[in-house]
């Protein structure tokens, strides 16, 4: 949902299995820029010989064939698209729709409260683009529309529901919506 790549495949899961070393790159520096110069960093990697690139503070992994494309795609386009390199998003509990991920492009994760699996892709497609197009500000209890899902949502900052995981920077919260008219 809301992602371009595809899990990666159990042959490579193997390969990695026996893989003897990795490379592990660090920033501080969070953006959609920051995020594509060290995507670059980990494509030299790649060219070197790596098998794939986990994104260990959003548990995403994607084979290198993948990388390559999101990142070409991005450069070509607009640095926002990154966001799939970086950002997994999945359905929690069947109703809800959750990210990890969006920190490292300067946003607090996204969180939907709805059973309608495209809705919520429409909205995280749309909320994630608004966040990384115009960087609004946005304040707890604000409503919000969108061109491609009816309703008004309010937007309530909240803590991750995964925020007690000590390997993931969950310091920006998460912006959860929720249908308030339909």
């Amino acid at each position: 949902m809301g992602s371009e790549i595809d899990p990666i495949s159990e042959d490579l899961l193997a390969q990695i299995e026996r893989h003897s070393s990795y490379l592990s790159l660090y920033s501080n520096r969070y953006g959609a820029s920051e995020a594509l110069a060290i995507s670059e960093i980990a494509l030299a990697a790649l060219d070197i010989g790596g098998l794939a690139v986990r994104v260990e503070g959003s548990k995403r992994a994607s084979d290198a064939e993948q990388w390559r494309k999101g990142v070409q795609k991005a450069k070509e386009s607009f640095p926002e698209l990154v966001k799939h390199l970086f950002v997994w998003a999945f359905v929690t509990d069947g109703k809800t729709f959750e990210t990890i991920g969006m920190p490292f492009l300067g946003h607090p994760d996204i969180s939907v409260e709805t059973p309608d699996f495209e809705t919520a892709k429409i909205i995280y497609d749309e909320l994630s683009g608004y966040l990384l197009h115009c960087k609004p500000d946005i304040f707890d209890g604000e409503t919000i529309g969108f061109e491609n899902a009816d309703g008004v949502w309010r937007m309530s900052k909240v803590s991750h529901i995964y925020s007690d995981d000590p390997d993931i920077d969950f310091s920006l919260g998460m912006w959860r919506l929720r249908r308030i008219t339909e």
